[in-house]
């Protein structure tokens, strides 16, 4: 049953819904359908259906105060600070950021087969959303140009695409475990002359890794937060990485 839009719903694999997009997996260049995951599992966190229209429709409503009082809404879009008396670049289910000096509100998703992004920029009142069923590994490059033209920003990009050489590329290929709690892991492997990077937590899959120079790689595919892997060479010997994402976070390789 819809959820009160037009065309918004709980993903249940055994109803029939209109216009329902199947989600596409993307290895070597070859395209297959996704393997099956249950909507009970994921509920929130990616069992929702919907499309551009409808997502416009409940941006209007939040941010017109159809939905939450205005006061609450000014807590859901505030930077949240921390313990240490930091300030963090999220709030209630929204990432902060300022780019080039103009402030920016929204969120990204994935799950098996989809890739979804929704920014908001209050100063000149524009509101952005891709959704992609498939795991392409350039959405965020797509993402970033569409909002760049929208926008009327540079098109240049902040990063390098350095052309490294295979032999080093091998040398990083393995699995590492991070220091700071030894069940989580970062899997760095390699296809069609390009660096990947899935984390076993689940929360990146399929991160393209672009050399800045010969031993430290930006991933554009996290979006909001620059992410970087920076290996760490002892005696010529790849023995581990430093992950990157406003915390440095070392790993060891395996």
């Amino acid at each position: 049953m819809p959820i009160g839009l037009t065309s918004t719903y709980y993903d249940k694999p055994n109803e029939i819904i209109k216009n329902r997009a199947k989600g596409y997996t993307n290895i070597e260049g070859e395209y297959s359908n996704t393997g099956f995951i249950s909507m009970s599992l994921v509920y929130s966190a990616g069992a929702i259906l919907s499309n551009v229209n409808d997502l416009f429709r409940w941006h209007q409503a939040l941010f017109k105060g159809d939905l939450l009082k205005k006061e609450t809404l000014l807590k859901v879009i505030k930077p949240f600070q921390l313990n240490d008396g930091t300030m963090s670049h999220y709030g209630y289910g929204f990432f902060i950021r300022g780019e080039n000096d103009e402030l920016s509100i929204g969120h990204g998703g994935a799950i098996d087969g989809f890739r979804a992004m929704e920014i908001y920029y209050p100063p000149k009142d524009i509101f952005i959303v891709l959704l992609c069923n498939s795991e392409q590994d350039n959405f965020m490059d797509l993402f970033n140009n569409i909002s760049n033209l929208v926008t009327g920003r540079s098109m240049t990009p902040k990063y390098k695409d350095l052309k490294i050489p295979d032999e080093i590329l091998d040398s990083y290929v393995g699995s590492y475990t991070f220091f700071a709690d030894k069940k989580q892991f970062i899997k760095i492997y390699k296809r069609d002359g390009r660096l990947y990077a899935d984390l076993s937590n689940g929360t990146g899959s399929n991160m393209a890794l672009l050399g800045q120079t010969e031993t430290t790689f930006y991933l554009p595919d996290v979006f909001r937060i620059p992410t970087t892997i920076e290996f760490i060479l002892t005696n010529g010997k790849v023995t581990g990485l430093y992950w990157t994402q406003e915390q440095k976070e070392e790993a060891n390789k395996n």
